[in-house]
């Protein structure tokens, strides 16, 4: 039998999945988002007590005692009619971090202060979240295209296919990069989407970390 706290925390992820992940909650309760990882992000740290579970469903309109009733064995639609997909949390982590990804522990980048971010994508236990800095990756001809601010879902790949939009570290710099991939022949480039900006040529100065299966951003 699952606990009133599981309860809460179950009901409080589905208020945060229809409005378009913690962010958005965290902003809507007046909270800090690292407040609300604390909470009911999956390595959560804290409970939902009565007091927050009031305050959060007065600030979401709910009646008082929402939170409080197990919804998992109600039909989708009677909760939350726009989910039409699992969801899961990934850590958004630094482009430092995203460097090393990979080469050392998950758990050296979890930790309580940790931000995560709600996606439907299907990706592993192993995928983050990255956000974008810079704008070589703005793309003024249209889509795709990836502006600073936005954050990057990753699944860890050492070898994606031509093409993919691919988070990569090169060996002259700590950050992690995030570019197109481009293979032609046995040459390999990594492309910004921004003309502006010239293909990195690569040939064993590289480590691919991963490849973007999703972009989240902000209007």
């Amino acid at each position: 039998m699952k606990t009133s706290e599981e309860i809460r925390r179950n009901n409080a992820r589905l208020i945060a999945q229809e409005i378009g992940g913690t962010s958005a909650f965290a902003n809507q309760i007046d909270r800090s988002q690292t407040q609300v990882s604390r909470f009911m992000g999956r390595g959560a740290t804290t409970q939902i007590g009565p007091k927050m579970a009031r305050h959060i469903e007065q600030c979401f309109d709910k009646p008082e005692g929402w939170l409080d009733v197990d919804r998992s064995n109600e039909p989708q639609a009677e909760t939350n009619s726009s989910i039409t997909v699992d969801t899961k949390q990934v850590p958004i982590i630094s482009q430092v971090q995203a460097g090393s990804w990979g080469s050392v522990d998950l758990s050296n980048f979890v930790d309580d202060d940790t931000e995560w971010q709600v996606t439907g994508t299907n990706v592993s236990t192993n995928a983050f979240a990255m956000k974008v800095t810079g704008n070589s990756m703005t793309n003024p001809h249209g889509s795709p295209s990836i502006p600073a601010g936005s954050i990057v879902i990753v699944e860890p790949c050492s070898a994606p296919e031509n093409g993919k939009i691919v988070v990569a570290t090169l060996n002259d710099a700590p950050e992690a990069t995030i570019k197109k991939l481009e293979i032609d022949g046995p040459h390999k480039f990594l492309v910004p989407l921004n003309p502006k900006y010239d293909p990195i040529p690569i040939n064993g100065n590289c480590r691919i970390v991963g490849y973007v299966k999703q972009v989240v951003m902000n209007l």
